[in-house]
């Protein structure tokens, strides 16, 4: 669920920076590429400060920070306005959505058992291909309503879900 989450409400975010490049930013595609590596360069961080905290005992409260911190970066990315400030909210987006997919595979592969740990990553590897079913509606939705709104509602959404799904299972604040 967690995997199918980020997917469907998060990751979107990408495929409409060029929307916001032309239409919010009126930066072209230097103002793109700037984008890209600056959510490049969190990701980045991100990753190395997983690494860095090595076989970490919370891992459960971390997956939960790092949904939320995704989720909130995008909508605040989404809503900023102005360029500048944008790059900050996407270098913790980009932080946020690499650690909480390293710590999500970690979870899936040291929680499945030896003998499912290869169907159960097929179907886990199968929410990736599911990205272009979050884009759609994310599309209709910047159509209809602007790209800034339709991206601050999914990183809204994530952060909701995600919050939602850690009240409604307390257990997985406790995956270690």
């Amino acid at each position: 669920a967690m995997a199918f989450l980020i997917v469907i409400f998060g990751m979107p975010y990408a495929t409409m920076m060029p929307v916001f490049t032309v239409e919010v930013f009126h930066s072209g595609a230097a103002g793109l590429g700037i984008l890209m590596s600056v959510t490049g360069v969190g990701a980045l961080a991100g990753s190395l400060f997983i690494a860095y905290l090595g076989d970490y005992k919370r891992k459960g409260l971390l997956l939960m920070g790092t949904a939320l911190l995704f989720g909130i970066s995008i909508a605040l990315f989404a809503l900023a306005g102005s360029f500048y400030l944008s790059l900050f909210f996407l270098l913790f987006a980009g932080a946020g959505g690499t650690g909480y997919m390293s710590i999500n595979n970690t979870l899936v592969q040291t929680h499945a058992t030896h003998e499912v740990r290869g169907r159960v990553m097929s179907v886990y590897m199968m929410t990736w291909g599911l990205m272009p079913l979050g884009t759609l509606p994310t599309s209709w939705t910047a159509e209809a309503l602007g790209a800034p709104l339709a991206v601050a509602a999914g990183g809204g959404l994530l952060a909701f879900l995600s919050l939602g799904l850690a009240l409604l299972r307390p257990s997985l604040w406790r995956l270690t």
